[in-house]
């Protein structure tokens, strides 16, 4: 949800009397703020998205107004506007060409108009969008929260988004979030949000929780991977941070349902910091969707505790460990050859240590139903 610069081009065209002359494909790219430039100082403290404005003062030749051009493109400003007149009357083929070549869009404003009152104009856009955004944002916000307050937070999602149709929730987590400052948030979620420039469905991206969440709406779930993968790349190239761990939860049908697609793509989360997986689905996750449900955590370390609890008092009063003798018993279905060979251990003494985790447990463990107690007991422990 940002202010995109081929919305206010095509609104204000006539009024400003713009003329596109390379760049058309660029012009799908937020702007977040105007600058006007006549020397490029102050280019390097771009953060991104920023939209350009000269009277060409300082770039009256070819050579200068590409070296422009060209460190704008660097700091990945959203475009030029050129108010010819007396400072650049004409724009060289060459200029162009090199725009055409790099998307980057290159149009012009006659000189008699009032740049003061161009610049004024975008700007507010800018001011309208960024408050349309927070509005939107905070709304989300609540209808995870707390669905049930659906007359504070449907009304103002309804401007944008099909309320009825399908949500998708995915979180991403950069590493060391919780020490990001918000410029460095800026610059990384700059980075994310050109993942979607091409994308038509409604979406938003928001930092919430020490994490960037990424809602969107009426999307197929393999575009949404694609997306994903794409923003995961971004962040590669990203100053701030080079990995990052996403999680992305299940379709659900309905706004009052968002706060459930927001668990599921937390507990997917969660399961990619767990396994040092850069992307987790909820739909893949198997028990784990089940025990990451459980509101109630201690519930979860109760049955932990309790399940184990001969195995982990016979290891801290002898000094063994016969509860990771049983999580490989588990783990390899119960073959003595194969736990065996995985821990580099005679056969016999397998044979050994499973019959005395037998005895302390008071279980044959045979059947699938005395070893499935035992097996969530593990998977509540990879968990927490």
């Amino acid at each position: 949800m940002s202010f995109i610069l081929e919305d206010a081009f095509e609104e204000t065209k006539k009024q400003y009397q713009l003329k596109l002359l390379a760049g058309k494909k660029g012009l799908i790219k937020p702007v977040s703020w105007v600058y006007q430039l006549e020397e490029t100082t102050i280019i390097s403290h771009f953060w991104g998205e920023e939209l350009a404005v000269t009277m060409g003062l300082g770039f009256q030749t070819k050579e200068a107004l590409i070296a422009l051009i060209d460190k704008l493109i660097a700091y990945n400003a959203s475009g030029l506007f050129i108010n010819v007149g007396p400072y650049l009357s004409k724009i060289d083929e060459e200029v162009i060409e090199y725009c055409e070549e790099h998307d980057f869009p290159l149009v012009t404003i006659p000189w008699e108009i009032i740049l003061a009152d161009f610049i004024k104009d975008y700007c507010i856009r800018v001011f309208r969008q960024e408050n349309d955004e927070r509005e939107l944002i905070k709304a989300f916000i609540t209808a995870i929260e707390t669905p049930g307050m659906q007359e504070v937070y449907q009304p103002v999602l309804n401007r944008n988004f099909n309320l009825q149709g399908s949500f998708q929730v995915a979180i991403l987590t950069p590493l060391k979030s919780d020490t990001m400052e918000a410029m460095q948030r800026r610059r990384l979620l700059f980075q994310l949000k050109k993942a979607f420039e091409e994308l038509a469905n409604q979406y938003i991206v928001f930092w919430y929780e020490e994490s960037f969440a990424l809602i969107v709406n009426d999307l197929e779930e393999k575009i949404l991977i694609k997306l994903l993968e794409r923003m995961e790349a971004l962040t590669k190239i990203s100053d701030i941070h080079n990995k990052v761990h996403m999680g992305y939860g299940t379709p659900v049908h309905g706004i009052t349902e968002l706060c459930h697609a927001y668990k599921r793509a937390q507990a997917a989360l969660h399961m990619a910091e767990l396994r040092d997986k850069q992307l987790c689905s909820f739909r893949d996750m198997g028990v784990y969707q089940l025990l990451f449900s459980v509101e109630d955590k201690d519930i979860l370390c109760e049955m932990y505790e309790e399940t184990l609890a001969p195995l982990k008092k016979y290891d801290e009063e002898h000094h063994t460990t016969y509860e990771e003798v049983l999580y490989e018993y588990l783990k390899y279905n119960g073959s003595i050859q194969a736990i065996a060979e995985a821990t580099y251990t005679h056969r016999n003494t397998v044979l050994y240590r499973i019959k005395k985790v037998k005895e302390i447990l008071g279980q044959e463990l045979e059947s699938t139903q005395e070893r499935f107690p035992y097996q969530v007991a593990f998977y509540i422990r990879d968990m927490l």
